[in-house]
């Protein structure tokens, strides 16, 4: 086991892609096994030292950076990979790359339909945060594809947990048994979760399986080390459509069309997409930068992408041509992405703005303050037209956009000095309590990690944040494990 303290070496795991500053550690901690693992972890559980757990560094939520204690990387540990085309499935440890499972899965003619933006993250903080990304419009996020998991938990002590075999009992409860044979006896925590896209606290469910407690539990209960996932069959071809609007209500009116597509409203779900991303009109300026040859009319855009299994699904260009034209688009003016070549661009620019606005964000010298909000359907536009309201006149600079088909955008507050920067978190706290008031949630793909404990107070309440960090000690009986992701750790004294 690898154990450096050397300053160049900690200053590269004292952050991840939150920005958050100020990050400190004794030593990060390279296990190459399983059993180095363990042990450290059994020497951590003596001296009751706080750990936080590192992979690939690429959440942004602060989960990964400590402060205080020691950090494990989970880099070296031994690394598995295995497609099994009989089963449809992929044997991963948690160190092995989205991008690598994309990869590998494409080989056996299998796709993992996951999508999260970031293909150098890790499965195991994938699991972890219960990531999702584009796609999950169409194919739903981690949780959907997790069929079994190991963890190592913070005595050393592990779970091995297969989907469907440990339901909760009447009550919400769970009596289950460690590798070791200790019974673990707890109740879930009493709120209910919006039936939405969320990543916001321990997952809760009635009748849930005990497998989706430890999706997205933030590293908070124990270490994913091991997994297995559902793949599907890779589809002939994924084709993907850049159509620009004259208008913000037209591109607004044609994802309501799309969704509606998705939900069998329409009884089309021959032609549903499989996702729907938006860009408003101050995304669209500030993606003129690079793409000059965006129409001069746009004031916004949807870019959607279709699956394609045979020859005759090429028809149902001619539909979406159609609805485009009733929506003041024209397919014409649209950009595809049909081959490998004309894909590669799209996916460039819908990267693209994400990197726009971390250099105005550098240019500007203050932090962003960006939602990750998400509401049911029926009151998407309710919470669209209040950003819209309360953003006119407001003077601070702006970008919306992002999963649209999930009614899950992401508006980038751009403030230029400390005054604004206060400003726009004042906003922040109203556009949490507008979405929380329509069943909506404060995290749809991010989680709460170090940045958002007091939002998750604003979804639930104090009581219940309780009974999450008292979930906690049912599993890390020390109070070591990844401290300050999802709770301040202090609740842990209260309980």
């Amino acid at each position: 086991m690898l154990i450096k303290t050397d300053r160049d070496t900690i200053l590269d795991y004292l952050e991840d892609s939150s920005g958050i500053k100020g990050g400190f550690v004794d030593e990060v901690v390279f296990p190459e096994s399983e059993r180095e693992l363990i042990s450290f972890l059994k020497e951590l559980g003596i001296k009751k030292t706080p750990v936080t757990i590192s992979g690939g560094k690429t959440g942004v939520t602060g989960g990964a950076v400590p402060f205080g204690g020691v950090l494990i990387s989970t880099e070296s540990l031994n690394r598995k990979l295995e497609v099994c085309k009989d089963k449809g499935i992929a044997k991963v440890s948690c160190n092995v790359r989205l991008k690598e499972i994309e990869e590998a899965a494409l080989k056996e003619g299998f796709m993992y339909p996951v999508d999260p933006t970031e293909k150098d993250a890790f499965i195991g903080g994938n699991i972890a945060t219960n990531a999702s990304g584009a796609k999950s419009f169409r194919f739903g996020s981690t949780r959907d594809y997790v069929t079994s998991l190991r963890a190592v938990l913070a005595d050393g002590d592990m779970l091995w947990i297969k989907r469907g075999e440990h339901i909760c009992n009447r009550g919400n409860t769970f009596c289950i048994s460690t590798q070791a044979g200790r019974s673990l006896n707890f109740k879930l925590p009493s709120y209910k979760m919006p039936a939405i896209k969320n990543a916001a606290g321990y997952f809760v469910k009635e009748k849930m399986d005990l497998i989706d407690l430890f999706i997205g539990q933030e590293g908070t209960l124990g270490i994913i080390i091991e997994a297995e996932i559902r793949l599907i069959k890779s589809p002939k071809n994924i084709i993907g459509i850049l159509s620009f609007f004259e208008s913000e209500e037209g591109s607004l009116s044609f994802s309501d069309r799309l969704r509606e597509l998705s939900h069998g409203e329409l009884h089309e779900k021959d032609i549903t997409p499989i996702s729907i991303e938006f860009f408003d009109m101050r995304s669209i300026e500030m993606l003129r930068q690079e793409y000059k040859h965006i129409p001069p009319n746009a004031s916004a855009a949807i870019f959607f992408e279709l699956m394609i299994d045979k020859d005759a699904d090429y028809d149902m260009l001619g539909r979406y041509e159609r609805m485009l034209k009733d929506f003041s688009s024209d397919i014409d003016k649209s950009w595809c992405g049909m081959d490998a070549k004309t894909k590669e661009r799209l996916r460039e620019f819908r990267h693209k703005l994400p990197v726009l606005v971390n250099e105005q964000v550098k240019r500007n010298g203050f932090p962003k303050v960006g939602t990750d909000i998400a509401v049911p359907k029926e009151y998407f536009r309710i919470m669209y037209s209040f950003y819209k309201d309360s953003l006119e006149n407001f003077g601070i600079s702006y970008v919306i956009f992002g999963h649209i088909g999930d009614c899950h955008l992401h508006l980038n507050l751009l403030p230029k000095n400390e005054e604004e920067f206060l400003r726009a978190k004042e906003l922040y706290l109203k556009f949490i309590d507008k979405a929380v008031s329509l069943g909506g949630t404060i995290s749809a793909e991010h989680g709460i990690g170090k940045l958002k404990h007091a939002y998750l107070e604003r979804m639930y309440s104090k009581e219940h944040v309780l009974q999450m960090a008292r979930l906690k000690k049912v599993f890390d009986q020390n109070c070591i494990l990844n401290m300050d992701n999802i709770f301040p750790k202090e609740y842990l004294k209260q309980v």
